[in-house]
């Protein structure tokens, strides 16, 4: 009696233990990132959609566009896919497509010609180095941040900073 009752006990731990799992595989599977490949002209373009993110899914969209622009995965005058076969593409509504290239056009990325979609514009190597320096600053700031959090002191993050920028430029 006192084996069957343990052994009651610990199988009905273990069906316990298997159902939190479920549940929690359950969870993450449907807080999956959506990761689609679009192909544009060509070539891959990655959009990743993020249906957990705080981040709208319009940005998400406006920023994996604009990082295509400036990084010229997208050339000047390249048709951007239709607002329909987008949303369609990505399983979300068309007005969030719409958003996103309104948005897009509003920043001066693209043009939309009416009955005809919308284009990526020409943008200038000044835009392009300062989106990269930007992009560069908020990085620092954030690994900056979490050092001092973690209790790296000014002198040894100016340390370890120079030590990397050595070796990067020195390799190249």
């Amino acid at each position: 009696d006192v084996m069957s009752s343990l052994f009651s006990k610990i199988y009905y731990q273990t069906l316990k233990d298997y159902a939190y799992y479920f549940h929690n595989l359950n969870f993450i599977l449907h807080s999956v990132i959506y990761c689609y490949i679009l192909f544009i002209g060509g070539r891959d373009m990655h959009i990743i959609i993020n249906h957990s993110s705080m981040i709208p899914i319009y940005e998400q969209i406006v920023e994996a566009i604009k990082e295509a622009i400036l990084s010229n995965q997208l050339s000047p005058n390249e048709a951007l896919p239709s607002v329909r076969a987008l949303s369609k593409e990505l399983k979300i509504s068309a007005l969030t497509v719409k958003k996103a290239y309104d948005f897009l056009e509003k920043e001066g990325y693209t043009t939309t010609v009416h009955g005809k979609g919308s284009y990526v514009l020409e943008v200038s190597q000044n835009e392009v180095k300062e989106n990269c320096l930007k992009e560069t600053e908020e990085l620092l700031s954030r690994a900056i941040e979490k050092g001092k959090c973690s209790g790296i002191t000014y002198q040894e993050m100016q340390d370890m900073l120079s030590l990397i920028m050595e070796d990067i430029y020195d390799s190249h």
